[in-house]
């Protein structure tokens, strides 16, 4: 009597779609890295984002040398903060664009003595 009930759970089972795999979130592609090593209470932490002419805009954060992103585990105000450090600590695009100007022209200029 038991076997065929038994057997009706057997072939519920087999028919019953296996469970997807999960997945960890992951950065999305081309998202450039802001900072290495932020220190986030005792964590450290690597932010991503983006840089236009109105800052720094951290969009993720992942442990340091870790793919997962963590962005979820923090509120908009964390990121915020995260953000606002940046826009205090590191170069605005106005000096990124300077320095980048200043190294095209000294390589302009090696190679014209290299030519000329």
């Amino acid at each position: 009597m038991n076997a065929p009930v038994s057997m009706a759970l057997l072939m519920a089972h087999a028919a019953m779609p296996a469970p997807s795999p999960f997945k960890q979130p992951q950065l999305e592609p081309g998202t450039q890295l802001l900072k290495l090593g932020y220190l986030h209470g005792e964590l450290y932490l690597d932010l991503y984002g983006h840089l236009d002419e109105d800052g720094y805009e951290v969009e993720a954060a992942t442990l340091t040398g870790n793919p997962v992103n963590l962005a979820e585990l923090f509120s908009h105000r964390e990121l915020g903060d995260m953000s606002a450090w940046c826009d205090r600590n590191l170069p605005t695009a106005r000096e990124l664009l300077l320095v980048s100007q200043q190294e095209s022209r000294i390589d302009r200029l090696e190679w014209e003595r290299s030519c000329g």
